[in-house]
């Protein structure tokens, strides 16, 4: 195995005991009132005993990660904690409070000291994953799951896949999930760099669920963790390290908090929407340009919020438009996102996202949405003249197939 599947496989085994040791701090928390001796005895030894076992699980899962300083302080963190519990005796009112001060709590002001120091791309290696500040091990936990999430001097060492655009790099195994998020976001990065000074995309795959994108010179460097959730639906959850231009940002969908120069959000959409969705949250995120004080000397530079279909029909040349329409099929043969690229494109290149459309559906145009066979009926795409096409008759589908027009 090379070093870098090594580093790739470490990372990956972190997450998947990352989730483990956030029940196992759950499972230990003590309540407040017991009854009968026996039982408040037999929750303390459990967190006594659980704390050496969250201690172990941490280096195992972390260790190729941190450094001799950081190790020790997980140490030192599990002798000191065990003390106070022993400390706490029998009394379950102590002993619920011993919990909380060395295992449960997460003071706001350490996540936002942790959002502060691990920001992107900028972060070093040579800085370690510096746990200063932290009191409870799920501050520990919080601050290295933050430290390796967000991390791209980390990331750009697992293995990378081939990519369809010299702006996005995609890290660790190609799942259907980082495909789709590939094909929304190259086309709008290659624009992007350009016209708005963002950086490039890195995409690492967690597994086939989930994923995490990061883009650099957007807000900094904004993470996006994508993550499959239920009945289809797709959460992305974001977060902006630097925020420069309050204004913008506060348009954002989803967005839950403002405050001292960062944002974070969630949206939550399904796998149909979700490379569109992707797409318009990267698009809308302000860069450095956006700032207002920069803004002022930039007279043409547009602030609006841009929906999917602006973007495609603005931001997106040919090429553009080909990556996303292949990508992000059932987007574009849904009803909005039909609308999108039929209003947005038919008038700058004939015939060219229903040639794609076309040639995704493989002669079955059973596949074509209602809206799209209504456009062909009144001749406002595809070449068609007053052409009433009846869906399932071989001799239409011949007859799309022989002459639809595709002009580029």
């Amino acid at each position: 195995m090379s070093s870098s599947q090594n580093v790739y496989k470490s990372w990956l085994n972190f997450f998947k005991a990352d989730l483990q040791m956030k029940n196992d701090i759950a499972s230990l928390m003590p309540q407040s009132t017991f009854f009968g001796d026996t039982t408040v005895e037999r929750a303390a030894d459990n967190l006594y005993n659980g704390i050496r076992d969250l201690k172990d699980d941490l280096l195992i899962a972390a260790g190729p990660f941190l450094g001799d300083q950081e190790k020790a302080f997980i140490e030192n963190w599990a002798r000191d904690a065990q003390m106070k519990v022993a400390e706490a005796g029998f009394d379950a009112n102590k002993l619920h409070k011993a919990y909380m001060d060395t295992v449960g709590n997460m003071r706001p002001e350490f996540v936002q000291q942790v959002n502060s120091r691990v920001c992107g791309h900028t972060l070093s290696l040579a800085e370690g994953c510096s746990l200063d500040g932290a009191k409870t091990f799920n501050e520990i936990l919080h601050n290295v799951h933050v430290y390796l999430e967000r991390n791209n001097m980390i990331h750009e060492q697992f293995p990378s896949s081939q990519s369809i655009s010299e702006s996005v790099t995609v890290f660790g195994e190609q799942t259907d999930l980082t495909k789709q998020l590939e094909a929304s976001l190259a086309p709008l990065c290659s624009i992007a760099n350009a016209s708005r000074q963002a950086g490039d995309t890195s995409i690492m795959s967690i597994n086939d669920r989930s994923a995490l994108v990061m883009i650099r010179d957007v807000g900094h460097a904004t993470t996006f963790k994508v993550e499959q959730i239920e009945n289809g639906q797709f959460s992305i959850n974001y977060f902006i390290p630097k925020v420069t231009n309050e204004d913008m940002v506060k348009l954002l969908p989803g967005l839950n908090s403002m405050q001292n120069g960062m944002a974070f959000g969630n949206i939550s959409v399904d796998q149909a929407h979700l490379g569109a969705a992707t797409m318009t949250l990267a698009y809308n995120i302000p860069t450095d340009i956006f700032m207002p004080s920069v803004m002022q000397n930039i007279p043409d530079l547009d602030p609006s919020y841009k929906t999917a279909e602006e973007i495609i029909a603005t931001e997106l040349d040919a090429n553009g438009i080909s990556l996303f329409v292949n990508g992000n099929l059932d987007y574009v043969m849904s009803e909005h996102g039909n609308e999108a690229v039929l209003r947005g494109y038919e008038n700058q290149y004939p015939g060219f996202i229903a040639q794609h459309v076309v040639d995704q559906c493989q002669g079955d145009f059973t596949r074509l949405p209602q809206g799209i066979m209504d456009s062909i009926s009144r001749g406002e795409v595809f070449g068609f003249d007053n052409y009433q096409p009846d869906i399932g008759d071989s001799a239409d589908i011949e007859f799309l197939e022989e002459t639809l027009e595709f002009e580029n």
